[in-house]
C-alpha cells in the first residue's frame, strides 16, 4: 500500500488532506534522511516507519479495538480509550520508561480515525508519520535530553 493510496482514501472525506499527506510524507523522508546521517541502520528505519505501524495497528485497531467494540460491547469512546491505554502500557513495558506512556494521546487520535473509517490504511499512515516525527525529533536532540 503506497502513501498515495492512503492519501486518496483519506481525501474523499477530508477536503484539505492532500496538503496534510504531503506534509506527513515530507516528515517521513526527513526522518529517513536524518536517521541515515546519524548512522541509524536502514532496517531500523524500515521497522519504525513501515513494519511497526503495520503490525501495531493490525493488533491494536483491527484486533483489540474491534474486539472491544464487537464482543465486549464497549462504546466507541470506551473502546478507543481502553485500546489507547493498553497501547501506551505496552510501549511503557517494552521500553521501560514512564515517558513512553505519552503515546497514549496519539493512540487516542488514531483510534478515533479507525472508529470513523474502519480501515487500517489511514491508521498505518498516521502511525508511520508520527513515528517519523518522533524519529526526526529524537535524532536532533542531545542524547542526554532524549532520556528525560
Amino acid at each position: 500500500m503506497s502513501v498515495m493510496t492512503v492519501a486518496r482514501a483519506v481525501s474523499r472525506d477530508w477536503a484539505s488532506s492532500r496538503h496534510l499527506w504531503i506534509a506527513l510524507l515530507a516528515w517521513v523522508l526527513l526522518a529517513a534522511v536524518l536517521a541515515t546521517i546519524a548512522g541509524v541502520e536502514p532496517r531500523q528505519i524500515w521497522f519504525l516507519l513501515v513494519f511497526s505501524p503495520i503490525i501495531e495497528e493490525t493488533v491494536f485497531r483491527a484486533g483489540l479495538q474491534e474486539a472491544l467494540l464487537r464482543h465486549l460491547s464497549l462504546s466507541p469512546l470506551g473502546a478507543i480509550g481502553m485500546t489507547a491505554l493498553i497501547f501506551a502500557a505496552a510501549h511503557m513495558a517494552i521500553r521501560g520508561t514512564a515517558t513512553d506512556f505519552a503515546v497514549f494521546v496519539p493512540a487516542l487520535f488514531i483510534g478515533a480515525v479507525y472508529n470513523r473509517f474502519r480501515q487500517l490504511r489511514q491508521c498505518i499512515g498516521l502511525h508511520s508519520a508520527m513515528n517519523a516525527v518522533w524519529l526526526a525529533w529524537a535524532l536532533t536532540i542531545p542524547p542526554a535530553a532524549s532520556r528525560l
